[in-house]
């Protein structure tokens, strides 16, 4: 048996990117030289990182160069945008992987207190009294899943998936900074 080698992403906080390995090993052939190469949206330079097979990696500000600290309240959000992730093992030629995904993280973190911002009636009835800012969250969030989908789907379409961000961050930004 061909290891057969998969990574699946957690983009749920702005600071981290969580790599988790779910894999399939051939168990007769001792897993050799696991690495991660990544590059961040916006950088030409890739990073490679030792990587655990079988385990969860969190990849932070500190891991793509761009600070270097010990104290998670010190990272910066990684990038919005196209995040390139190769996994591969000994020989790397031959045993990897390529991701590239569009993230959204930073946008939904706006996104979010944005939301926490619009005065939302939770009672029966409140189609009626929805306001506008409501009414355009719904409509950039719209946008955020299109983005997503526009570029993670099997037929890739960056410039529509752009497009569809630079209209939701439009949304969002009207709404915390009204003027």
């Amino acid at each position: 048996m061909i290891s057969q080698l998969l990574l699946t992403f957690d983009n749920t906080d702005p600071k981290l990117i969580g790599i988790r390995d779910a894999s399939s090993y051939n168990e007769d052939i001792e897993v050799q030289c696991p690495i991660i190469v990544i590059q961040a949206p916006g950088y030409t330079t890739t990073y490679t990182i030792d990587f655990t097979p079988g385990s969860f990696q969190p990849i932070n500000s500190n891991n793509i160069g761009i600070t270097k600290t010990s104290r998670y309240q010190d990272l910066v959000d990684l990038p919005d945008g196209v995040w390139y992730i190769k996994y591969s093992i000994q020989p790397h030629e031959k045993l990897y992987t390529e991701h590239y995904f569009y993230r959204t993280s930073q946008l939904r973190c706006s996104f979010y207190q944005a939301l926490l911002s619009v005065d939302m009636n939770t009672m029966s009835g409140y189609k009626e009294l929805m306001n506008d800012q409501l009414e355009q969250l719904m409509i950039a969030d719209f946008h955020i899943k299109s983005a997503e989908a526009n570029f993670n789907s099997s037929t890739s379409n960056e410039l529509l998936a752009n497009k569809h961000y630079a209209k939701a961050k439009e949304i969002i930004e009207k709404i915390l900074k009204p003027c």
